[in-house]
């Protein structure tokens, strides 16, 4: 049933296409803003009465469905505007008129859009996070029918940020499958694609200058392997998009109707991902400030008015979450900020992150280059490269070439970026000071996040919402300064053959092999050189590694791909669980650290998309969260365990040891 939210994406999409005259990228971004707006009111609402399952959610989605479809009617029939279909077949029209080169453009888009499209959909999520907590807290959730809080040792699966998850709820209980988990992802990365060409027009740029600006993000190293995961910074990336386009409009064309959109594109930020009050401020800040300055006196307390909507219709979105974070960690944010914001504030701080911030974005297939440059910046920050104070704990500077959703480098966009942003403000027209002020926001941006969060070795994801609003930034220099159909060409050539290992070399989830090992379609010619070449394979294994590893998402089977970014625990995890499923127990204990794999649980019992037997309850639970674990019904006889060392389980628990391997066991409760 998870077709009718396409529907009603379609139905939404025709309403503001046919009926609101900004064109069908616009509507495009409209309809999405509103299909997770909704997602987030019918999760808070049914929390609200422990009535989170399918029947509920599937009555709202249809119900929703049949009030727009009825809307659409009204409008075709009553009022007669069918004849305004007729605006579709115009663009069309206008599509058969774009040169060759564009038809390239759009040709490579589309071609990773559907390679993205394929991992996505076969493939299971499985990236390290979500085994922990996003997709764990699905189906804690679907078990508890609630939203609300629960006992967890895995904190981050209450205090973190919810939207991405609220929509693979829904998803997950109206397929009964994590089947389309990984769509949300992928959405937001078309939305992503549109949003830089509608920026684009926005900003006056040619059609071809549009194009090349989706194809910049689409080509974007961190969205392509992000589109495929069930991680959120890709989707945090495209409501900063939205908000900033939103915005613009509303700073240039001095109007109410697209406030609604900017806060909501403002609020569903916040409530994706904590990373976006930090990038929502910068553009707020940047777009907004710089907006009531320009502007004449009238107008300005028109735009107040705005703004200030914005902010109050973006909090009431997140008013669920701040409630029970409060309720729980007496802040509305939690007190887990810690973990990842600088200890200490200053000049010295801000410069370390941001030359390790920049580093990162540098790495190269070429492993000597890289070591090179982490000498290079070891050797100018000195004591700066390790400070406890700006560094998350247990992280060691290194410049590495990843292929991953979590550590990948965008090396080629970072320069043309960077490049751009020191570049423009010197060479801006004075008939276009918007895309001044948009640089600013991308500027402040990257400011903002050096000065308030630690350098983490997984940064350059956190980064993604930068490098998406800076897409269209590179599009402008091109259209300032005119070059060569050569140097256009050899450009898209080189960012084409640039995105080829992060589409079929990801990870955790490869589309080569191709093949099975036994097929006779499988070339062995890369084992046999590499075998009379060990040198070369040992500095280059990360890149050919894949050749030989027969994973791959087109054949290996989707149990084993959960593990497939952590392998070492794979036997271990089936061997316990299939001897739970023999127990046929009601309800079972699960005793787990902070990072352990919570979601593989879940899916090796089949529980991780519906309500059933058995039901599973943390326990030792050492946070404050343990204060829910009163009054539950669920009293387990057997436990599965992560910690080594079982006796940190409460000291009144006694028990035995049925099954123990390296990474987990199986207790049975005397």
């Amino acid at each position: 049933m998870v077709v009718v939210i396409l529907i009603l994406f379609l139905l939404l999409f025709t309403l503001h296409f046919l009926f609101d005259g900004e064109g069908v990228r616009d509507a495009f971004l409209r309809t999405y803003l509103i299909i997770f707006g909704l997602c987030a009111i019918i999760v808070e609402i049914l929390s609200i009465f422990n009535q989170l399952e399918y029947q509920a959610v599937l009555i709202f989605w249809l119900g929703v469905t049949g009030i727009t479809a009825l809307l659409v009617l009204y409008k075709l029939v009553i009022f007669k505007e069918i004849n305004k279909l007729g605006k579709l077949k115009d663009r069309f029209k206008s599509v058969r008129q774009i040169s060759k080169i564009n038809v390239y453009i759009v040709l490579i888009i589309g071609l990773i859009l559907l390679i993205t499209l394929i991992i996505a959909v076969v493939a299971p999520p499985n990236n390290y996070d979500s085994m922990i907590y996003h997709m764990a807290r699905v189906a804690e959730w679907i078990q508890h029918r609630s939203v609300n809080y629960y006992s967890t040792s895995i904190a981050r699966q209450n205090y973190s940020m919810p939207l991405a998850e609220y929509m693979i709820l829904n998803l997950q209980l109206l397929s009964r499958s994590d089947r389309f988990a990984n769509l949300v992802q992928w959405s937001g990365f078309l939305i992503a694609i549109i949003a830089a060409s509608e920026i684009a027009r926005f900003f006056r740029l040619s059609r071809s200058g549009q194009l090349l600006a989706a194809f910049f993000t689409a080509t974007l190293p961190m969205a392509i392997l992000q589109s495929t995961s069930t991680q959120n910074d890709l989707i945090t990336g495209v409501f900063c998009m939205l908000f900033a386009y939103f915005l613009l409009r509303i700073v240039k064309l001095h109007t109410w109707r697209y406030t609604i959109f900017a806060a909501l594109a403002f609020g569903l930020a916040l409530l994706t991902k904590g990373t976006a009050y930090v990038f929502c401020a910068a553009i707020g800040l940047a777009i907004g400030g710089v907006g009531l300055f320009i502007n004449k006196k009238e107008i300005r307390m028109k735009l107040v008015r705005s703004f200030l909507m914005i902010i109050f219709c973006g909090l009431i979105i997140n008013t669920g979450v701040y409630v029970r974070n409060y309720e729980l960690y007496s802040h509305p944010l939690s007190t887990a900020t810690d973990r990842v914001t600088n200890d200490k504030i200053s000049g010295g701080v801000f410069y370390a992150n941001l030359i390790r911030n920049a580093g990162i974005q540098l790495a190269s297939p070429v492993p000597e280059l890289d070591d090179v440059l982490t000498k290079i910046v070891a050797a100018h920050l000195g004591e700066s490269i390790s400070d406890p104070r700006s560094t998350f704990i247990g992280s060691t500077y290194q410049i590495q070439y990843y292929v991953n959703e979590d550590e990948a480098g965008n090396l080629l966009h970072f320069l043309l970026i960077t490049f751009s942003v020191l570049l423009i403000p010197w060479i801006i027209d004075s008939d276009n000071k918007i895309i001044g002020i948009y640089t600013g926001a991308i500027a402040l941006s990257v400011i903002l996040f050096s000065i308030l969060f630690k350098w983490q070795p997984w940064g350059s994801r956190l980064q993604l919402p930068i490098f998406l609003l800076g897409s269209p930034l590179m599009v402008y220099l091109k259209e300032k300064y005119q070059g060569s159909r050569r140097l256009l060409s050899t450009i898209i050539i080189v960012f084409s053959l640039y995105t080829i290992p992060y589409l079929i070399l990801n990870e955790t989830r490869p589309l080569v092999p191709f093949f099975r090992e036994e097929s006779p379609l499988r070339s062995r010619v890369i084992r046999k050189i590499f075998s009379n070449y060990p040198y070369l394979y040992y500095e280059y294994s990360d890149v050919i590694s894949p050749f030989y590893v027969d994973l791959s998402v087109l054949h290996t089977e989707r149990k084993t791909l959960y593990f497939s970014s952590n392998m070492d625990i794979y036997q271990d995890y089936k061997l316990i669980i299939d001897e739970v499923n023999e127990l046929n127990e009601e309800c079972i204990g699960l005793h787990l650290d902070s990072n352990d794999w919570e979601y593989p649980i879940w899916t090796l019992t089949e529980r991780h998309a519906s309500v059933g037997n058995p039901q599973f309850v943390h326990v030792a639970v050492n946070d404050i969260s343990n204060m829910f674990s009163r009054g539950i019904d669920c009293i387990p006889s057997y436990i599965i365990s992560t910690q080594l060392d079982v006796r940190s389980l409460d000291s009144g628990i006694e028990h035995e040891i049925l099954i123990e391997r390296p990474t987990i066991a199986l207790l049975k409760i005397r």
